[in-house]
């Protein structure tokens, strides 16, 4: 695992130390596009919760069934105990789009 998580590069397991684990996945605003790689909501929720560990799945541009394809891979593999889905108006507009 690696491609499309912005904060970690390659992740194999989770730490065994996390007692909430939490994939956030979405558009460039899960992601963090306008913001430095600690400043997106899923680094800042990440502090705010002792314990947690939250990985950022987001992605510039994903359309709704791009994310919801992510949630399938990576979901299974990772099995978060919390899925967070960052969506606006237009990821819905992307989905099927042909690009």
């Amino acid at each position: 695992i690696g491609h499309g998580f912005r904060d970690r590069g390659p992740v194999r397991e989770w730490n065994p130390r996390t007692t909430l684990r939490v994939l956030a996945v979405g558009d460039s605003c899960t992601y963090g596009s306008e913001v430095g790689p600690g400043e997106a909501w899923c680094s800042v929720l990440e502090r705010s919760l002792p314990g947690a560990s939250v990985l950022n799945g987001g992605v510039p541009g994903y359309g709704v069934d791009q994310v919801a394809l992510k949630i399938v891979e990576y979901g299974a593999r990772l099995r978060p105990d919390v899925i967070l889905w960052g969506l606006i108006n237009d990821d819905v507009l992307r989905a099927g789009r042909p690009w």
